[in-house]
């Protein structure tokens, strides 16, 4: 059954190759979550006990979902190496950027252009300058 809807949808599209809107019939076909698709768990295997009540499913599955985390981080190993030891091609090239002071903010607050709006939501220059001592802090 698998094999032959493999080799459906293969010949599909590759027939389909210049015909976007069958290319994204086919893909919604494959993807589609209709009723008829839908699968109930019948029953679980957790923790050495197989469990078919929907409330022990329910369990099983809160208790994976929770410990998921916890055991992943267990089965990590310690290293005392860096991150930079399994960088492969470090680039050479940084950048700096210069912390600015309350100054410097004034200052282009002072040469807006009183004809533009300017900042957040279309703030014009005159808002700005009424606000600029809570702005500098």
């Amino acid at each position: 059954m698998k094999k032959s809807k493999e080799n459906y949808y293969n010949h599909f599209f590759q027939s389909n190759l210049k015909n976007i809107r069958n290319i994204w019939k086919g893909i919604k076909s494959i993807t589609s979550n209709s009723a008829t698709d839908l699968f109930v768990l019948q029953s679980i295997y957790s923790n050495g006990t197989l469990t078919s009540d929907s409330e022990g499913i329910a369990d099983a599955f809160n208790d994976y979902f929770c410990n998921v985390a916890k055991d992943i981080q267990s089965s990590i190993r310690f290293s005392f190496k860096s991150f930079q030891d399994y960088l492969k091609n470090i680039f050479q090239k940084t950048f700096f950027i210069s912390p600015i002071d309350s100054i410097e903010i004034s200052d282009i607050i002072s040469h807006l252009s009183s004809d533009k709006s300017h900042g957040l939501e279309f703030l014009q220059k005159f808002c700005i300058c009424l606000k600029t001592k809570y702005l500098i802090f």
